[in-house]
C-alpha cells in the first residue's frame, strides 16, 4: 500500500474556492479500483493550508489515477489557487 500526503498552501482568501473544486476530486477519486482512501484536511491554524491524504493499493493504482479526467480537473482548476508548489511525500507501507 502507497500512502501520500500532498500539502497545498493556498493564496490567501481562495480556500471555499478551493474546497469547492476539491469535491469532484475527492468523490470521483474515492470510486476508483485502486483507491482505499482519500481524504483532504483543513490546517487548524490557517485557512490556507491544506492537506490530502491518500492510500492506494499500489503503484499502478496511484499513477493511473494521476491520468483520470477528474485528476486531471483538479489541477486545471485548483493550480491557479496555489501559493506555492505542492508538497507531496510518499511512503510505501508492508501491509
Amino acid at each position: 500500500m502507497i500512502i501520500v500526503f500532498a500539502t497545498v498552501t493556498l493564496k490567501t482568501g481562495k480556500n471555499q474556492e478551493f474546497i469547492n473544486v476539491s469535491k469532484d476530486l475527492i468523490k470521483n477519486t474515492r470510486l476508483e479500483e485502486g483507491c482505499i482512501d482519500y481524504n483532504l484536511y483543513g490546517d487548524c491554524e490557517s485557512h490556507d493550508l491544506f492537506v490530502f491524504v491518500e492510500k492506494w493499493k499500489d503503484e499502478k493504482a496511484l499513477n493511473e489515477h494521476m491520468e483520470t479526467v477528474h485528476f486531471k480537473s483538479f489541477v486545471e482548476k485548483g493550480s491557479p489557487l496555489f501559493a506555492k508548489d505542492l508538497d507531496i511525500v510518499q511512503y510505501l507501507t508492508k501491509n
